[in-house]
């Protein structure tokens, strides 16, 4: 199983995913074999950004719920 086949499994879930200087946590959207698609979530500003987060730059995935 790849990383991305994995991640994949989680789709529809609330995850945070670590990238260097950041982490962003939302609604794992899709897993593609270059992108992992998140949904923000909302913010007291509005809603969240839809984000298209590269695999190559992901440390870390931890998924919450």
């Amino acid at each position: 199983m790849t990383f991305q086949e994995m991640l994949a499994s989680f789709n529809g879930r609330t995850v945070e995913v670590f990238i260097p200087n950041a982490i962003t946590e939302g609604t794992l959207q899709s897993v593609t074999s270059t992108f992992v698609v998140v949904q923000e979530n909302p913010t007291m500003y509005g809603p969240g950004d839809t984000l298209n987060i590269p695999i190559s730059s992901i440390i870390s995935v931890r998924v919450l719920g």
